[in-house]
């Protein structure tokens, strides 16, 4: 009893010298003069958060990155994060990283696109998370650091990187996966495999980037990447020795996925669209941590068709699914109209005026995927053509009746036919045609008063050189073709087309391959050196270019030969300006 109440005096005691030391203490605060703050406010001075940000920043810079730019600043426990947006230029690379106080045990971080669509996480039990994100396009990123375990003061970073020196930076920022070659000079037989890869594919390709990208099996990373209306852009993903097995997807713009690779090594993917669209490649190995580095090619505008029809694609879809295009009243009233079950082929009688022209097949809302094919009284193939939502065919023929069949391939529903008969051209002007040198051997021709003979009588090899004119931008109707040319196309045999590419303009060589020809090969060589300036590998038909070096006019062979079957080809060329993408060299001496 004693002792509880010894105890309780004590407590009491306690309580009343700190409350006199309290007042003692406020007394003779208030008989001082003020030190510091004159008033308890809040301060407008913000945290530096370069003091736990500097070192990574100070090691990026140092591999050719940009100067720190601190994004965020903040305090929290688990759970909590700090974010905010960031524009990231057009063909540029954002390093992206968070650091925090010494009681933080675990951060988190997260790269987003202005869509919704993950671009980027880094999620390892560690406090040091970091990316690199090389957008295709300039876009707004949503960025954002989270603590998943400790408490503390934690600041998000960001560094601009170019993407030539974007596998340095990853290495030195410590970026999950950075620490292989992912320098693109140093895979050794890198020009072979892309040669190889794209042989298989056939067309002709323009290559956009190669990126270098750190990949662990702990989290994905995302490649964004942009499609031209009515192309194709190929993804080849090689990997460094670490990885064995390799994911490949594609996202569209809200981050559904909709294409996987194949398996094997290294893995590719084929995407198509009808219109412009942005996508995602994420790529992310089974297990382990290396250096991936990812090849994004594009196909030249009119040759998506050359492609080798065994070889897997997706297509990129819009929401809508399908649109039709807008029509006059006059057009409406003239248009031919069928219907197609999905997986059948539905006939039409399209009723022809006699010379070149254009068939406009569209879906009416419903049908979607679509094949077709044109064929004479005679039952001799015209014209072919294949879209998600439509396709236009340019029969050459006499007077006559077409029968039109269409297989809907996705979705049935009802379509529309528009013929377009285009007026009989003039005779062209003397020199309109680039190839002022036409060999003797190879047949000839030009028009006299009406259509060129050779679209006449070679009529599938006409639609298909036509098609590719009009899609590359260099015709607008049938009858401003120009000079045709008739070529015949054997395996054994080369048939050589000399011309002349002006000093300051490119020449580009289109060729339509004609019934009887599965495929052809189309080379175009500097004359004096004989230097390969491009070479096309195509199924139905394409185009090669050559350009001057701006002082000279060097001489250029067109090679053309059949790579299986035989047959005819028709060959036209085009002269245009702008900035050239093989520059021919002078002539050697």
């Amino acid at each position: 009893m004693v002792e509880k109440q010894s105890a309780g005096w004590s407590r009491t005691t306690r309580r009343l010298l700190g409350t006199a030391l309290s007042l003692a203490l406020g007394c003779s605060s208030a008989g001082s003069p003020p030190s510091g703050a004159e008033k308890l406010r809040p301060s407008d001075e913000p945290l530096d958060g370069g003091v736990w940000l500097g070192e990574t920043a100070a090691a990026a810079s140092a591999a050719g990155a940009g100067p720190l730019q601190v994004l965020q600043v903040g305090a929290g426990t688990p759970g909590d994060h700090i974010s905010t947006l960031v524009n990231v230029p057009a063909g540029r690379c954002a390093l992206f990283f968070a650091r925090g106080s010494d009681t933080i045990e675990d951060l988190d971080l997260f790269a987003y696109g202005d869509e919704g669509a993950l671009l980027g996480a880094d999620e390892a039990p560690d406090e040091h998370p970091t990316l690199l994100v090389c957008p295709d396009v300039g876009r707004r990123l949503y960025v954002s650091a989270r603590v998943s375990s400790g408490h503390g003061l934690m600041a998000l970073g960001a560094q601009e990187v170019a993407p030539e020196v974007a596998g340095e930076v990853a290495r030195a920022a410590r970026v999950r996966g950075a620490d292989g070659s992912a320098s693109a000079e140093a895979w050794p037989g890198l020009g072979e495999a892309i040669a190889l890869h794209r042989r298989r594919l056939g067309g002709s390709w323009e290559e956009r980037r190669r990126v270098p990208v750190p990949v662990d099996a702990r989290m994905p990373t995302h490649v964004s990447a942009s499609l031209r209306a009515n192309s194709c852009l190929d993804a080849l993903a090689l990997t460094t020795e670490e990885i064995v097995q390799l994911e490949l997807e594609v996202l569209d713009a809200s981050g559904r996925i909709f294409g996987r690779a194949a398996g094997g090594l290294p893995r590719s993917l084929l995407v198509c669209s009808p219109e412009s669209a942005q996508v995602t490649f994420r790529l992310r190995p089974h297990q382990g941590q290396g250096t991936a580095l990812l090849v994004l090619s594009t196909t030249r505008p009119g040759t998506e068709r050359d492609l080798d029809p065994e070889i897997p694609r997706v297509a990129l879809l819009n929401d809508a699914g399908s649109t039709s295009p807008r029509t006059s009243a006059d057009e409406r009233r003239r248009a031919l109209h069928g219907t197609a079950r999905a997986g059948t082929r539905s006939g039409v009688r399209v009723p022809w005026a006699g010379g070149c022209g254009r068939l406009d097949v569209q879906s009416d809302g419903e049908l979607l995927g679509l094949e077709v094919y044109l064929w004479s009284a005679a039952g001799e193939l015209l014209a072919e053509g294949a879209g998600l939502t439509g396709t236009t065919l340019f029969p050459c023929s006499p007077v006559g009746e077409f029968r039109l069949d269409l297989e809907a391939t996705r979705r049935g529903g009802s379509f529309s036919i528009l013929p377009r008969l285009d007026p009989a051209p003039v005779d062209p002007a003397p020199g309109r045609s680039p190839s002022a040198r036409a060999s003797g051997s190879s047949g000839s021709t030009g028009s006299s008063g009406g259509w060129a003979q050779p679209l006449l009588e070679h009529p599938l090899a006409a639609s298909r050189l036509l098609e590719r004119l009009h899609r590359s931008g260099h015709l607008e109707t049938a009858s401003t073709v120009g000079e045709v040319r008739v070529v015949p196309l054997s395996p054994t045999q080369l048939e050589r087309i000399p011309l002349t590419a002006p000093a300051a303009r490119c020449l580009d060589v289109f060729l339509g391959v004609g019934s009887g020809v599965q495929g052809a090969e189309l080379r175009l060589l500097e004359e004096a050196s004989g230097r390969e300036i491009e070479r096309i590998r195509v199924v139905a038909g394409g185009s090669a270019r050559a350009c001057g070096d701006g002082t000279t006019s060097p001489s250029v062979v067109a090679e053309l030969r059949a790579t299986a079957g035989q047959g005819t080809g028709l060959v036209a060329t085009r002269l245009l300006g702008g900035t050239p993408r093989s520059t021919l060299a002078p002539p050697h001496r």
